[in-house]
Order: C-alpha cells, then structure tokens, then sequence
C-alpha cells in the first residue's frame, strides 16, 4: 500500500467519519455552471449545482472537498436522432425558466442558465450488485415548479432479467468468537 503523505495533518483535520449530507429526492432549483458538446455522440456534457435552499452549492463543496465528484452535478443530455423529442423538452424548461433567454444553437449560452432538477432513485448494476443512485430525471421549468406540476418521482426500477442472478454458493468461515474485539 502506497503511504500517504501528511497523514498526520490529515489525520489531524479528519473526524472519525467523513460525510455529507444526502440530497433529497424531489425538485431543486438549479443553474448550468458549464457546457460541453461532444459532436461525435451527439450530446452536451451540463455541470450544474443547486442555487437555493439547504443544499446550494452542494457540488461545488463536495469537489472542494473531494477532488473531482465523477457523477454528482453532471447531466447528459442527447440530441440523437432518438431523443430529440427530450431534448426539445429540456430547451423549452430553459426557455420558460430564463426571461428572454431563447435557444440559439451555441451550447455555451446555456451557462447560467436556471432550471428545477427533480431528483430520483434509479437502480444500477454494479458488478453482482444491485445498488441505487439519485439522479436527476425530470428537467422542468421554474413555472412549472410555482405551478405544482413538478411531483416526487417513485424509483426507477431495474426490470428483473437485468438484475444480477442470486447464486447459490455459501463461504464457511471458521470465527473464534474469543478473537471478536468487542
């Protein structure tokens, strides 16, 4: 194992546990903090972070303390023949959220640009493992959220032939109970 440089300042600064709280699920206001378009794949790369409530900045924090967050306060948005009715869809939430703002192609004007991101679970495999993820699912304008049309979204579950099979084989370990710490 690699030693750690610091540790004891580390250490130091570090309580038993480190954690931050969980987002909840529902809706959030939210601003684009960046833009990327990958013409190839045909989507745009979105940063976003939350701009009201008890959980504003909470992306930037978390790379602040984290380094590089891989999957908080990024969206994928495709313009594929497939999904342009979804991406329609998101430009026009942008729209109706941003007085005078309209779509002009250039992906860099969606910057600072304020959406609500409604927040969901959505179940993954993860090797053998099925494990949840909070995601944002719905983007939706600021009038809809005044409105009351924007609604917690139940978990998206995986359909079960995508779920990792149960197998049957059992690990005996021999445990001296004399050995337990506590």
């Amino acid at each position: 194992m690699r030693k750690i440089e610091n540790w004891e300042q580390i250490k130091a600064t570090t309580d038993e546990v480190v954690s931050f709280e969980n987002l909840p699920i529902g809706p959030q206001y939210c601003v684009i903090k960046d833009v990327q378009d990958d013409e190839s794949k045909e989507y745009l790369k979105i940063w976003f972070d939350i701009v009201k409530g008890d959980f504003k900045d909470v992306f930037k924090e978390q790379e602040e303390r984290f380094g590089n967050w891989p999957s908080q306060g990024i969206l994928y948005w495709s313009y594929k023949k497939t999904a342009e009715r979804f991406f329609a869809a998101r430009i026009t939430a942008l729209e109706k959220s941003n007085d005078g703002f309209k779509w002009d192609w250039l992906p860099q004007n969606l910057k600072g640009k304020y959406f609500v991101g409604n927040f969901a679970e959505e179940e993954y495999v993860d090797g053998d493992e099925v494990k949840v993820s909070l995601k944002v699912r719905e983007v939706r304008s600021i009038q809809a959220m005044k409105d009351g049309k924007v609604k917690e979204l139940p978990r998206k579950f995986l359909p079960e032939d995508a779920k990792p099979q149960a197998t049957t084989q059992t690990v005996q370990k021999d445990i001296n109970v004399d050995d337990l710490p506590f």
